[in-house]
């Protein structure tokens, strides 16, 4: 039986010192006088409001850490403590009654309640000790020392809920709110006191006793209309790009923060920011006088109000799964009622399908953009990003999409009995260790080592961090072929038909990670290319993804040129397939030559495509240009060396698929005018929608487990970095052919 100690405490003062620091570090309102004659008004009720009570108990390691690097038998003394949910509530109640200076100032003496509480229970820790013959070697912070699962192992030997009645959010956080957990490591040499917070540690973004600044946020949207505004307090000297990610406040960044795409440009209200090196590279003299800078090159020395667009999500032109109807095999169907879920986790976007069991009808389908891209579009600036120390942030960000994206999707059958029984998830590598917290250290050199290919199943809690109430669902996580080409790949190959793949077809990906697989008479070659996120819209000036007002089609004649866009909305920026079709129409309007030189007067500025409401102009740049040379000249060239790899011509091809959303929306014609494809292919090209949400969906229904293990077992991956040919291949596919 546990030996849990639970205490109740009298209720306490807070130290007015306390109250002082943490109250300047959260209250933003610039009349601050008569806090002490409010403090006085306010503390009969707090004292009603708190009832402090407190649950510990000493575990063997193993039991908290689960640890192979440390001895596992070690003791480590845990502790709960809160005071009760009843302040909080007093909290919310003054806020909502629009009196924000007392619910703030009640706040702070919550807190500060909190902590001289478990000062109170440093004795009572102490004697627990002297009774293992111990002292207290450390004490171990969240997140600092330990990552937060580790509040759930503790949560647990209290029995928190049991004797506390504390409750644990999916995320790991103690309900109610004025909670707080502490782990202490002991040795029977260590001495006999109790070590204090240490601030250095603390990450925690609104406490009062470091030196914080506030920020204040509004959001414009598309249709100009602005947000309410937000207030964050954050450590002084913080990157306002980091605070924006760590608050998952989406914001354009093709590169991931590092100071070169000019997309996460933020207009300063009010405060004293400086103008950067990068920032004098992106904007005008006018937009600099005008307050704009970048999210990247802010560091929070002061108060700071900005004004950031608005991440119009749901307008994203996403790719579904077409697919309405999928014959079930009998060994795959179950019982009426019965459904299951297909995940396509692509780099920019998500697609989810609910499959009816039962039926085999898709009975509902969801999008939504993957919030990852904060962290770069591309899969290498993620990588980097986790390999940095956000590989945490990472996972509990695609978790998060996840869970809104099946929550969503359930609600669109809410008159429906729902039994979940299967989630399959495809997604590239990278992805899949992101959601996983697995290292992305083997990610970063040749031969690339991936934790693992193989297929996964899991629980719901496994999977997503967060518990479910509408069954026991398995989650299937599909196998991977190499690092970089993976269970997407592998998802999509196995919907093709029998024919095709014992025939000689090509099957191509076209995202910021090209992916290639190349079938000659049940030979498999596969191969990936840092191709770059400009199909998506990234890395070009004026790009963007495929949402209302994005251009998507250009076409270039005498009176000069021509666009359409997403939605026929006014011009906003340019998509993957209008990238492609403005170089398409300025090699045929000679207008760039074939080394994607621009002609002298467009040469400095760019080529002029159109004019947004507010009088800017959409400029396709000699820089946009060379993008899209390195892309296609990638992609062409990982192309013939899978053909020489095979040792077939290009004639043998029988038929080319294109996957994903830009390869649907593709001209092929403009493509090979590029020179992404091969003109000989275009009439064996086809556009394969979303092949991996299709393939995902086709595994529920058929269980294709023995196809898809076969193609992971069979393929022959072949790197191109290390291929002889690659890079001679690449250099001379970067100049254009003539268009006749």
């Amino acid at each position: 039986m546990k030996d849990i100690r639970i205490i109740t405490g009298k209720p306490i003062i807070p130290p007015p010192d306390t109250v002082n620091a943490l109250f300047a570090g959260t209250h933003t309102a610039p009349d601050v006088s008569g806090i002490t004659e409010l403090y006085d008004r306010l503390l009969p009720k707090l004292k009603i409001h708190t009832l402090p009570k407190a649950a510990l108990c000493i575990q063997e390691r193993k039991n908290i850490l689960h640890s192979d690097h440390y001895n596992p038998d070690a003791l480590l003394l845990c502790a709960m403590l809160t005071i009760g949910s009843s302040i909080q509530r007093l909290i919310d109640r003054y806020a909502a009654d629009g009196d924000p200076l007392a619910a703030s100032l009640l706040n702070a003496m919550a807190d500060s309640c909190l902590f001289a509480w478990e000062e109170q229970l440093h004795s009572a820790m102490l004697t627990l000790c002297r009774e293992k013959n111990c002292g207290i070697l450390r004490r171990l912070e969240l997140p600092s020392d330990l990552p937060m699962h580790t509040q759930k192992a503790v949560f647990e030997a209290l029995d928190a809920d049991r004797t506390l009645g504390l409750s644990l959010t999916e995320g790991y956080m103690l309900s109610p709110e004025k909670s707080m957990s502490l782990i202490f490591e002991l040795d029977e040499l260590a001495p006999k006191k109790v070590p204090r917070h240490d601030c250095g540690k603390c990450r925690h973004p609104r406490c009062g006793f470091h030196s914080s600044v506030n920020l204040q946020i509004e959001q414009i949207r598309t249709d100009g209309t602005h947000t309410s505004p937000r207030t964050i307090s954050c450590k002084k000297g913080s990157r306002l790009f980091d605070v924006l990610q760590e608050h998952r406040i989406p914001i354009s960044a093709d590169c991931g923060g590092a100071g070169t795409c000019g997309k996460c440009g933020v207009t300063v209200r009010s405060g004293s920011v400086g103008v950067s090196p990068e920032d004098k590279l992106i904007f005008s003299e006018a937009e600099l006088n005008q307050g704009m800078r970048l999210a990247c090159s802010i560091r929070l020395e002061h108060d700071l109000s900005v004004l950031i667009p608005q991440a119009e999500e749901t307008a994203f032109q996403i790719l579904k799964g077409r697919t309405s109807y999928v014959p079930l095999a009998e060994q795959a169907r179950y019982a009426p009622g019965s459904y299951g879920i297909a995940i396509d986790i692509g780099t920019t976007t998500i697609a989810f399908a609910l499959l009816d069991l039962h039926t085999g009808i898709c009975a509902a389908s969801h999008t939504a953009i993957n919030s990852c891209r904060a962290f770069g579009t591309d899969v290498i600036r993620r990588i980097q990003a986790s390999n940095e120390g956000k590989k945490d942030q990472l996972q509990k960000t695609i978790q998060k999409d996840l869970l809104r994206g099946i929550d969503a999707l359930l609600n669109q059958c809410p008159a429906q009995t729902i039994r979940l029984q299967k989630i399959v998830i495809a997604a590239n590598t990278v992805m899949l260790h992101l959601l996983r917290g697995y290292s992305c250290e083997g990610f970063c050199r040749y031969p690339f080592s991936p934790v693992t290919l193989e297929r996964e199943v899991l629980s719901f809690t496994e999977a997503f961090g967060a518990s479910f109430d509408a069954g026991t669902p398995d989650v299937i996580l599909l196998p991977g072929i190499s690092a970089f080409v993976g269970a997407d790949i592998t998802a999509g190959l196995s919907k093709l038909s029998t024919r095709a793949r014992n025939g000689s077809c090509l099957f191509l990906d076209l995202g910021t990670n090209g992916e290639l697989a190349l079938f000659d008479n049940h030979r498999l070659f596969t191969a990936s290319t840092a191709a770059g996120p400009v199909f998506e819209g990234g890395n070009i000036r004026w790009g963007t993804g495929s949402i209302p007002g994005a251009i998507a089609n250009v076409s270039i004649g005498e009176e000069g040129p021509s666009v359409c866009t997403v939605a026929d909305m006014p011009p906003i920026g340019i998509c993957g397939t209008g990238v492609i079709e403005t170089v398409s129409e300025l090699l045929s309007a000679e207008i760039i030559d074939k080394t994607g030189k621009l002609k002298e007067a467009y040469f400095e500025k760019g080529y002029p495509l159109a004019n947004t409401m507010s009088g800017k102009t959409i400029l396709f740049t000699q820089r946009d240009i060379r993008e899209v040379q390195m892309a296609k000249a990638a992609i062409r060239a990982g192309i013939e060396i899978l053909l020489l790899t095979a040792g077939i011509s290009c004639d043998k091809i029988e038929q080319v698929f294109l996957a994903g959303g830009f390869g649907y929306y593709l001209n092929i014609p403009k493509a090979a005018s590029v020179g992404i494809l091969p003109k000989k292919l275009v009439s064996k090209t086809t556009a394969a929608g979303n092949t991996s949400l299709t393939g995902a969906l086709f595994y529920l229904a058929k269980q294709t487990d023995a196809v898809l293990s076969e193609l992971a077992a069979d393929a022959v991956d072949v790197p191109l970095a290390a291929d002889k040919h690659f890079q001679e291949l690449y250099l001379s596919h970067m100049e254009f052919e003539k268009i006749t």
